[in-house]
């Protein structure tokens, strides 16, 4: 009985070892992209779809003049660039060639400027086409790949057997090669526009060495944008907003001059977990104190393509954009409550948590709330360094503060409307009394 078990056991291993050999025989065979080359940018994170980007603006260092005539790119390519694409296999069993299609089955070819040569297992092809020729095959009426599109293409490994494997391959292109796609106006940039990516209007402060962008960069509050930003109709979305600028109080600046020069910073448009748009920095960095800046935006979208320049005329009627940046102790920038942290201290002291929190929940919902915020950011930073070592001050500071505290918590819990009417009668009542004891006395 026992040399029966045993022989089962074996029998077990025996047939396991089959099975597993088995498997890894009728594992599927797999495509693998290796390289890309002649795009604008590559983005390979998705394992299932990677994204080739063209971006066919002129390049930047064409720019010209205040209001530039066309957009551009970071890294242009043009309809008579060369792509290029590498890849592998791993069916040892055939060689196969490449091709790029429209679609797996019965799909339009994309005509290639390199001949067709055999590929090996695990050895790596590279095939090529003009551009001109991907987007004519994306869009028949788009060979001069001026106009937006998104679709995919399959590169397709075809074996002498028939049988296929494939790469699913998406491609974004856009181009801002027009005037109406370099500069855009407030008034025709404005919050109901849907099919343009632009910026109409934001509101900056000075830091220390730096410029803040207001309401924690929320583009709902500091960035005024097109409706849906960052998305528009027949364009890719914006990935980053591109602020320019330049010394002096004015926005009439020569946009591609500041590009060469490298006066801009560009900051990317994140989406937090509630769905609302925000930027990924709320900090304009590397500029000097005591000197005046003033900023101009454009958009850039996931292709490179820098474009919808907010013009002269509009740059120069917004009030929030020229800064001074000075020398602030860091405390205060960090909790932008410059003379209150000053005057308690400490930014986590409960008093000024809260002042925070009004400062955020009710006074930017109003337009006289964000005048108020960007006065108040404009002014009080000096007060605050003169404030640190008053400390016979502090204490007086902390008391005037008393009542703002009192009516900012009454606003968050009941809102500031019904605050400023007990607000007005609690200070009416005060005067009459006041009024009442003088009376007396004075009798």
């Amino acid at each position: 009985m026992q040399i029966l078990l045993k022989y089962l056991k074996l029998v077990k291993v025996f047939i396991g070892l089959i099975l597993l050999g088995l498997s890894i025989n009728l594992q599927a065979a797999t495509l693998t992209i290796y390289s890309v080359d002649g795009v604008s940018s590559y983005d390979d994170e998705s394992e299932t779809t990677p994204i080739v980007y063209g971006a066919f603006s002129p390049a930047c260092n064409t720019l010209s003049g205040n209001d530039p005539a066309t957009g551009c790119a970071i890294n242009p390519i043009t309809s008579s660039s060369t792509f290029e694409i590498c890849a592998y296999h791993d069916d040892s069993s055939q060689t196969a060639e490449f091709t790029l299609v429209t679609a797996i089955s019965d799909g339009d070819e994309v005509s290639l400027t390199q001949t067709q040569t055999s590929v090996s297992s695990g050895n790596t092809k590279c095939i090529r086409a003009l551009w001109s020729s991907i987007c004519a095959t994306l869009d028949s009426d788009n060979s001069s790949c001026n106009n937006y599109d998104s679709d995919d293409l399959y590169l397709l490994a075809t074996f002498a057997d028939n049988s296929t494997l494939s790469v699913n391959v998406d491609f974004k292109i856009n181009s801002y090669d027009t005037s109406a796609e370099a500069t855009v106006s407030s008034s025709t940039c404005t919050g109901t526009v849907t099919d343009i990516p632009c910026v109409f209007s934001f509101s900056l402060v000075p830091g220390d060495g730096k410029a803040i962008i207001m309401a924690d960069g929320s583009v709902t509050e500091a960035i005024s944008a097109n409706s849906g930003f960052p998305s528009a109709s027949n364009h890719l979305s914006t990935k980053y907003i591109r602020f320019l600028y330049s010394q002096g109080s004015t926005a009439s600046f020569d946009v591609g001059a500041a590009i060469t020069a490298g006066n801009y910073q560009d900051i990317e448009i994140v989406t937090d977990s509630n769905g609302n748009s925000l930027t990924s920095s709320e900090y304009i960095t590397g500029l000097t104190n005591d000197v005046t800046y003033t900023f101009r935006v454009a958009t850039i979208d996931e292709a490179g393509n820098i474009g919808y320049f907010l013009d002269e005329s509009s740059s120069n009627a917004l009030t929030n954009k020229t800064v001074t940046p000075q020398k602030v102790y860091g405390v205060f920038e960090e909790s932008r409550c410059f003379i209150a942290t000053a005057a308690y201290g400490n930014p986590l002291e409960q008093h000024l948590v809260l002042l925070r929190e009004f400062r955020d929940e009710v006074l930017r919902k109003y337009q006289w709330g964000q005048k108020f915020i960007h006065y108040y950011y404009s002014y009080s930073p000096e007060a605050a360094v003169w404030l640190l070592d008053k400390e016979v001050i502090k204490p007086i500071v902390r008391m005037i503060l008393w009542p703002l505290y009192f009516f900012a918590k009454l606003s968050l819990k009941y809102g500031i409307f019904f605050s400023l009417v007990l607000s007005i009668v609690f200070i009416g009542s005060i005067l009459r009394l006041l009024f009442y004891f003088r009376q007396r006395m004075s009798s």
